[in-house]
């Protein structure tokens, strides 16, 4: 089974919209979309999420805590499918179409290894899609506060048999980023 999954909130929601036909539509046919959402939203909130799987019947919606934030699109989803390879994205970026299946053909060759997609934002100049080269941004990473990765690809169980449930042990190892 391929899921892949995100995390996101309400003020994300116009933009989680825009970007869900760059997910919904890629190459790499897989099995769940899940979008996971704070345990702790309104009704409304959470309705209006509930409307998204009339998109796609691929399409989850799961309940995160809130204090694992952006982490909550790995956490979440591999406790519910430790056995699937899970592919994390994000609510607001655009994906090229093959993102997932690079990803996907990388680790079949790389079993043992978790994937990351290097950042490459999208520039939009004069309607025209262009990008900024990779060096680029890992030079002004600092400066911008950037993630050097905009979607990962875990294979099954890559989580077993580790500390990753432990808060305080996971916001030392990420700096208290929160995210995967």
């Amino acid at each position: 089974m391929i899921i892949a999954s995100l995390t996101t909130y309400p003020k994300r929601l116009k933009r989680l919209k825009e970007t869900l036909p760059f997910i919904l539509n890629q190459t790499l046919i897989y099995d769940k979309l899940c979008i996971v959402i704070d345990d702790n939203l309104m009704e409304n909130e959470i309705n209006e999420y509930l409307k998204l799987r009339e998109l796609d019947n691929r399409i989850e919606i799961l309940f995160g805590e809130n204090k694992w934030r952006s982490a909550n699109k790995l956490l979440v989803t591999y406790k519910k499918y430790p056995g699937a390879i899970i592919i994390t994205c994000d609510d607001d970026m655009y994906y090229p179409t093959t993102a997932f299946q690079e990803m996907y053909e990388v680790w079949q060759g790389n079993k043992d290894c978790i994937v990351a997609q290097e950042i490459n934002p999208a520039l939009i100049d004069f309607m025209t899609v262009k990008y900024l080269n990779s060096f680029d941004v890992m030079l002004r990473q600092k400066e911008f506060g950037k993630y050097l990765s905009v979607c990962c690809l875990f294979p099954p169980y890559s989580l077993e048999d580790t500390d990753v449930y432990n808060y305080e042990n996971f916001m030392y190892v990420t700096n208290g980023m929160h995210d995967e």
